[in-house]
C-alpha cells in the first residue's frame, strides 16, 4: 500500500514538472528543484532525529545564550516589548467582559468544559472526539489515521489513506487554546489551563518537527504558530508558563517559521496559503526576537505581504479566488498584520491600510438581509481565530474588527462583537456602540471586478447575488461551477440558496456535487453548465461570464449576463435578472443549444413546503411566515420535481459548515419544448393569506403582473427586447424600461417612443420624469403626470400634444 500511493504520488509529479516544462515556466522549476533538495536534507535529518528537542538543540537557535540560564519564561513576563493586543490595562478591561457579553461568556465557557471531556471544537456546533490523549493523526469522521512517518511521505489529499487531512489539521491548528484561555481569564479556574498545557505538551511530544501529517501544510504551520502567542499571552502569568515549557514553545516556533520559510507557497495555492504563511513568519519574528533570524522572518513575511496585495486583490478589494471563506481569511490576516505592526511602532506602507479597507468594504457589500454572507465558492470551516463561536457563514466579526479599526461604523451597524472586545478591548466596544452616526443604507451594486451584482429593494429587506463574471483565478481549485447562478432573500429569508461545501476529500462524489452545476441555481443543458470538475480541486473545463448591460436605480435593477460553453454540450446561455421595486423580481433565461438537447433549471430552496399548480403553470413555496409564488412567463409545457437528500446522483443537500450535511428541496423546472428557449420567471413574495398577484398572458411574450397597488406590463422577445411598464391604481404611469428597443406598446397602444442605444430606465416622482440609461433625440410618454425630466444632472422642458407628454434630449 505505502509503495502504491508513493508511486502515485511521484508519477503525479512527473507529469506536472513534464508540464511546466512544455510551458517554459523555468522559475517555478528551479524553485521546486531547491525545495526538492531541501527535503532531501529534511529527511536526513528526520531520521537521524536531529529535529527532537532538547535544551542544547534550542541553544543553538538561540540568539543570547545567558537567555536560557536566566530563563526563557522570567524574560518573557519582564520584556517590555512586543506587545500584544493586551499587554495593558488587561485586568481592567477584561473583568468586564461578562458584563457586555454574557451570552458569549457562557458559549465560551461551555466549549472549554467540552474540552475537559475531551470533545473538541472543530466545525460546526457539534464537538468531535478524538481520544484522551487526542490522536492528532486522527479524522473522527472517516476513522482514517495516517502515521507519523517523514512527512513528504504522506499524500494528504488521498482520502483512503489519510481521511480527510482537513479534519486532522483542524485539531492541530490548536484552536482549543481560545476557548480554554478565555475560560481561564473569566473564572480564573486552573483546570483549563492545565488542560491546555497539558494538550500542547502532548502535541509538542508527538509532533517532532518535519514528522507527521501536521507538517505537510506551510499554512497549517502559521496558524499554528498564532495559538502559541495566544497560549504565552492569555496565561502569561500562571506558574504552568515555566521555563520548561517556554523552552518548548520557543523551540517549536522556531522550526515552525523555518519550515514555512523553506516551503512558501509561491506556485502551489499561492494565495491565502501564501498570504497565510507570511503572517506566521511576520508573527514568529515579531514575538520572538529572541531566536535567531527573527529578523529576517519578519522582514519576509511583510515583504511578501506586501506584494501580494497587489496580486491577490482587485481593485474594488475582492479576493481573487471568489470565495467568502478564502476573503475572509486574508481579511484576518491583513487587519492583525496592520494592528499588531502599529501597536509595535514598525511602519507599514500606505498600501496596507488602503487595500485592507477594500477588501471590508467588499465584504460588507456582500451582507445578506437576514446578517449572514451567500456561501460564494469553497468554504473550509476555518477562521483565523476562534474567540467567536459564530456561524461559519457570518463574517460579522471580521467587519466588527474592521468598523473599529477603520472607523466605519457602517461595516457594523450593530453592537461591536464578542471577538472585538479580546481584540481591542471594551473601551473601544463602548465607543463604537454609543456611536450616533447614521450609517448609509447598503443599495444595488455591480462588483465589477469580482464578477458579482447585489441587487437590494429599497426597505432592505430583500436581496438577489447574480453571479456575472469570470470564474475564478488562474488554478480556479475553489471555484464553483456557478456562472449565471443566483442567491435569493425575501423579506429577510432565504429563498434560494448555494447549497455551500460540505468536504474536500473525504467523498469525491458529495465534493463534486458540491461544486457542480447541479448544486447551483442554474440551467442545465443535457446535465452541464458552464464547468466540468475533475478530481477535487481540478476542471476540465470553463467559461467565464460577461456582463452585457447594467442599470441600478432606486425602484428597478437590471443586469444581464451570457457565456458560452464550447465544449459538448455546446450551448449559449443568457440570463437577466430584475428587480421591480420592493415587490418582485424577475429571472429572464434565453438558452440557445441543440434542438434535442434537454434543459432544466435548478431551485435550490430550504422552504419546506412546496406544490405545484400544473393549471396556472407556477410553484407556490411556503415556509413557517412566507409563500412565494414561481412562476415561468411562458406559455410553452414543463415538468416540475422536486428533490431531497437523494444520493445517486446526488441532488438536494445543503451544508452550512463543512462536513455538516442537511436535506434541502432542489426544484427541477424542465420545458418540454426542443430548440432554443425564453423563459422569464417571476418570483413574488406574498403572505400567507395572499393568493399572490394575477398573471396575465397577453400574447407574442407579452404578461401583465397585477396587484391592487399596480398594474405591470412586460414584452419578452427572442431578440432581447425586453420592455416593462407600470402603472398606480389610478391607470397613471409610474414606471418604464426598455433594454434594445425604442417601443413600449400594450394592446396596440403605443405608450413611449423614443431611440435608445443600451438600456432605458424611467420613474416619475412629483411630477418630475427621472431617466437613466442611453437616450437621445425626441421621446415621448403617453401619461400626464410629469411636468419636467431629469436627465444626468439636466432638466428638460416639456410639451403636450394630445394624450402625450413630449420633449428632447
Amino acid at each position: 500500500m505505502k509503495s502504491t500511493r508513493k508511486y502515485m504520488m511521484n508519477t503525479s509529479r512527473l507529469v506536472k514538472v513534464g508540464s511546466k516544462i512544455l510551458q517554459g515556466q523555468f522559475p517555478e522549476l528551479i524553485f521546486r528543484g531547491r525545495e526538492a533538495l531541501e527535503k532531501i536534507a529534511e529527511r536526513r535529518k528526520a531520521a537521524s532525529g536531529a529535529y527532537n528537542f532538547s535544551r542544547e538543540k534550542l541553544e543553538d537557535l538561540i540568539k543570547d545564550k545567558e537567555l536560557l540560564k536566566t530563563g526563557l519564561a522570567a524574560n518573557f513576563r519582564n520584556r517590555k516589548t512586543p506587545r500584544f493586543f493586551f499587554n495593558t490595562e488587561r485586568i481592567e478591561w477584561m473583568e468586564k467582559i461578562p458584563e457586555f457579553f454574557p451570552a458569549e461568556c457562557e458559549r465560551s465557557l461551555k466549549a472549554a468544559e467540552e474540552i475537559l471531556r475531551d470533545r473538541y471544537p472543530v466545525f460546526g456546533d457539534e464537538p468531535m472526539d478524538f481520544g484522551s490523549p487526542p490522536n492528532w493523526f486522527l479524522d473522527p469522521s472517516t476513522g482514517k489515521s495516517s502515521k507519523p512517518e517523514f512527512y513528504d511521505d504522506i499524500p494528504y489529499l488521498y482520502r483512503d489513506s489519510v481521511g480527510d487531512a482537513k479534519v486532522v489539521w483542524e485539531l492541530s491548528r490548536l484552536k482549543f487554546i481560545y476557548p480554554l484561555g478565555q475560560a481561564y481569564i473569566l473564572t480564573g479556574v486552573d483546570r483549563y489551563a492545565l488542560k491546555a498545557f497539558g494538550i500542547l505538551e502532548d502535541w509538542f511530544r508527538r509532533n517532532p518537527p518535519r514528522q507527521g501529517i501536521n507538517w505537510c501544510s506551510s499554512l497549517e504551520c502559521a496558524f499554528r504558530i498564532y495559538a502559541l502567542i495566544w497560549t504565552i499571552e492569555l496565561f502569561r502569568n500562571i506558574e504552568l508558563l515555566d521555563d520548561r515549557f517556554a523552552e518548548l514553545v520557543w523551540y517549536y516556533v522556531y522550526h515552525l517559521a523555518d519550515h514555512i520559510n523553506s516551503h512558501l507557497s509561491f506556485y502551489f495555492s499561492p494565495h491565502t496559503h501564501l498570504t497565510g504563511e507570511a503572517f506566521g513568519l511576520f508573527l514568529a519574528g515579531l514575538f520572538f526576537p529572541e531566536l535567531n533570524r527573527s529578523e529576517d522572518f519578519m522582514t519576509r513575511g511583510l515583504e511578501i505581504l506586501e506584494k501580494e496585495l497587489a496580486n491577490q486583490f482587485t481593485e474594488e478589494g475582492a479576493h481573487t479566488e471568489l470565495s467568502i471563506c478564502y476573503h475572509r481569511y486574508s481579511l484576518d490576516f491583513y487587519m492583525h498584520t496592520i494592528l499588531l505592526a502599529e501597536i509595535n511602532n514598525i511602519p507599514l506602507p500606505s498600501i496596507f491600510r488602503e487595500k485592507t479597507e477594500q477588501m471590508a468594504e467588499y465584504l460588507h457589500k456582500l451582507r445578506r438581509p437576514d446578517g449572514l454572507w451567500p456561501q460564494l465558492g469553497d468554504s473550509d470551516g476555518g477562521k483565523l481565530v476562534w474567540l467567536e463561536f459564530d456561524d461559519a457563514r457570518d463574517c460579522t466579526a471580521s467587519l466588527s474588527n474592521a468598523a473599529l479599526l477603520f472607523n466605519r461604523k457602517e461595516f457594523n451597524p450593530g453592537h461591536a462583537r464578542f471577538e472585538s472586545a479580546w481584540i481591542f478591548g471594551i473601551s473601544a466596544c463602548r465607543e463604537h456602540n454609543h456611536k450616533r452616526e447614521k450609517c448609509e443604507q447598503l443599495v444595488s451594486e455591480h462588483i465589477r471586478d469580482a464578477g458579482y451584482a447585489v441587487l437590494r429593494t429599497e426597505d432592505q429587506n430583500s436581496y438577489l447575488l447574480f453571479d456575472c463574471g469570470r470564474f475564478g483565478s488562474k488554478e480556479a481549485a475553489h471555484s464553483h461551477a456557478d456562472a449565471l447562478s443566483f442567491e435569493l432573500i425575501l423579506g429577510g429569508e432565504p429563498v434560494f440558496i448555494d447549497p455551500g461545501t460540505y468536504c474536500y476529500t473525504k467523498d469525491k462524489g458529495m465534493r463534486n456535487y458540491f461544486r457542480s452545476g447541479a448544486a447551483h441555481n442554474i440551467c442545465l443543458v443535457d446535465g452541464r453548465g458552464s464547468a466540468d470538475e475533475e478530481n477535487i480541486f481540478d476542471w476540465q473545463y470553463y467559461a467565464d461570464a460577461e456582463v452585457q448591460n447594467v442599470i441600478l436605480a432606486r425602484y428597478f435593477d437590471f443586469i444581464n449576463a451570457g457565456f458560452a460553453r464550447r465544449k459538448a454540450p455546446g450551448f449559449q446561455h443568457e440570463r437577466a435578472v430584475y428587480r421591480v421595486a420592493d415587490d418582485y423580481f424577475i429571472v429572464l433565461n434565453r438558452v440557445i443549444k441543440g434542438i434535442d438537447s434537454v434543459s432544466k433549471f435548478l431551485f435550490h430552496t430550504p422552504f419546506s413546503s412546496h406544490s405545484f399548480s400544473p393549471g396556472q403553470n407556477q410553484i407556490i413555496l411556503e415556509s413557517s411566515r412566507k409563500r412565494v409564488i414561481l412562476k415561468p412567463l411562458s406559455e410553452i409545457d414543463y415538468r416540475f420535481s422536486a428533490e431531497s437528500g437523494r444520493q445517486d446522483p446526488p441532488s438536494g443537500w445543503y451544508s452550512r459548515d463543512y462536513l455538516e450535511l442537511d436535506k434541502i428541496t432542489t426544484l427541477v423546472i424542465e420545458p418540454v419544448h426542443s430548440g432554443n428557449l425564453e423563459i422569464p420567471f417571476c418570483i413574488v413574495p406574498c403572505n400567507k393569506q395572499s393568493s399572490g398577484p394575477e398573471f396575465q398572458h397577453l400574447g407574442s411574450g407579452s404578461w401583465s403582473i397585477r396587484t391592487d397597488d399596480f398594474s405591470d406590463y412586460w414584452k419578452f422577445s427572442s431578440e432581447g427586447k425586453s420592455a416593462f411598464l407600470r402603472k398606480d391604481e389610478n391607470s397613471r404611469v409610474t414606471m418604464l424600461f426598455l433594454a434594445q428597443d425604442g417601443t413600449i406598446e400594450i394592446a396596440g397602444l403605443k405608450y413611449w417612443e423614443s431611440n435608445i442605444t443600451a438600456g432605458l430606465y424611467g420613474y416619475i416622482e412629483d411630477c418630475v420624469l427621472f431617466l437613466e440609461g442611453e437616450i437621445s433625440g425626441k421621446c415621448r410618454l403617453l401619461t400626464d403626470n410629469f411636468a419636467r425630466v431629469r436627465y444626468r444632472g439636466n432638466e428638460y422642458e416639456v410639451v403636450t400634444s394630445g394624450r402625450y407628454v413630449e420633449f428632447e434630449i
